[in-house]
């Protein structure tokens, strides 16, 4: 790829269907293109967090739904009833959504770790590490505030054990986090996925395939 390389920049938070549906539609529009055109894009993570004040641990004794209710302020059924439309949203992009599994956590940690792994092993780490995280949150239950979860993840992709267990347990790439932070707050970014492509064109929400692939398209031409 090397000088010719497109970025695509993607913020989004591991604590988010929505920015797992994204990352599939963004593998699917890389997938629509011809190879060649695939070829000049670079996909690079960013962190996000949905809600910066999380506490680590939150009491899950609390059906999943009950909680969704109180968040959105709306009846546990309309909470159910949002379950069940994103539980089929994932379920049309391929993933298994289980949230009777999900345990609220901040999600800061989970992002340095992220960070970690692109500053010392190139955006393909960082993205094996994305992929993980999601599916440890959104599918399996893990614990995502706890180090030693953390840590035991990032080495399943990979990464040094060792290293990895030094970070987890530490304060390390948190600027690198809020440098992430700050750059999606200077563009004024609400909500995410978030992605842009080329440096100049935005794309919000968790797009079709067709419209990411649409916008990937018109970035590669000469």
């Amino acid at each position: 790829m090397g000088e010719t390389s497109i970025p695509i920049d993607v913020w989004s938070d591991v604590a988010c269907p929505w920015c797992f549906v994204g990352k599939r539609n963004l593998e699917k529009a890389l997938g629509q293109l011809p190879e060649k055109a695939a070829e000049k894009f670079t996909v690079r993570w960013h962190a996000f967090e949905l809600n910066p004040r999380a506490r680590k641990d939150v009491d899950t004794s609390v059906p999943y739904a009950e909680r969704l209710a109180r968040k959105y302020q709306v009846a546990p059924e309309q909470a159910q009833g949002m379950i069940d439309r994103m539980t089929q949203v994932g379920a049309e992009a391929g993933i298994e959504f289980r949230f009777d599994r999900v345990v609220p956590t901040n999600t800061f940690d989970a992002h340095r770790m992220i960070a970690w792994a692109r500053a010392t092993s190139g955006g393909e780490a960082a993205a094996r590490l994305k992929e993980r995280l999601l599916l440890a949150y959104m599918t399996e239950g893990a614990h995502l505030g706890q180090p030693e979860v953390l840590a035991r993840l990032t080495a399943e992709t990979g990464l040094d054990a060792a290293a990895a267990q030094d970070v987890a347990s530490s304060e390390a790439y948190g600027p690198a986090v809020r440098e992430d932070e700050a750059a999606a707050y200077q563009m004024g970014v609400s909500g995410v996925p978030f992605f842009l492509v080329a440096g100049e064109t935005p794309l919000p929400g968790a797009q079709p395939p067709e419209v990411i692939a649409e916008a990937l398209s018109a970035a590669a031409e000469p």
